[in-house]
């Protein structure tokens, strides 16, 4: 239900199938099959994840062109700028909570299926398999790919605007200390 409500609209075909993986435990499929559906939602997520980082460099890139000298755009409007920016921090923090919820949504699902199976003598997913999961899969590390991105959002306006010396603005580190 959590991942349903958090989930971004245009995004929904590429959330991890948390409904079909409870089907598969209630219809007590077996380990392989339920493997290889994981392996499919964790491939879905990838594909999108990928492409999405690249998307995310791309506009991070974009807008630090846009950047002129002391904060003026070489194209367009300030304002323009401050609204691609928005854009951009939104899409940043939507990604970032679409990689939290599906790497919760593949766990969650392992540790489902070892419930029902508690005592069946199947072997246990939450445990190795599903650190064999995160270390073939990017999403399940996306606070290290996006802290690059959101270093690169931040410096753009910390150069443009450096903070005062005393007007209580935000460093680049603290922005950083967020993620």
């Amino acid at each position: 239900k959590h991942l349903h409500q958090c989930a971004r609209p245009e995004w929904a075909v590429n959330y991890v199938n948390y409904k079909r993986a409870k089907d598969h435990v209630k219809n007590q499929t077996d380990v392989e099959a339920f493997k290889e559906f994981i392996q499919e939602e964790c491939q879905k997520v990838e594909t999108f994840y990928l492409l999405m980082m690249e998307k995310l460099r791309e506009n991070g890139e974009h807008l630090n062109g846009l950047m002129g000298e002391g904060g003026t755009s070489k194209q367009g409007s300030i304002a323009s700028i401050v609204k691609l920016s928005w854009n951009h921090t939104e899409d940043i923090r939507s990604f970032c909570d679409f990689c939290h919820l599906n790497s919760e949504g593949i766990r969650k699902s392992l540790k489902k299926y070892d419930k029902a199976n508690k005592g069946s003598g199947k072997v246990e997913l939450k445990g190795e398999y599903f650190s064999s999961l995160k270390d073939k899969y990017a999403f399940f590390k996306y606070s290290e790919d996006l802290r690059y991105i959101v270093q690169q959002c931040a410096s753009l306006w910390v150069e443009a605007h450096p903070p005062a010396a005393a007007g209580g603005a935000l460093t680049l580190e603290q922005l950083l200390g967020e993620l």
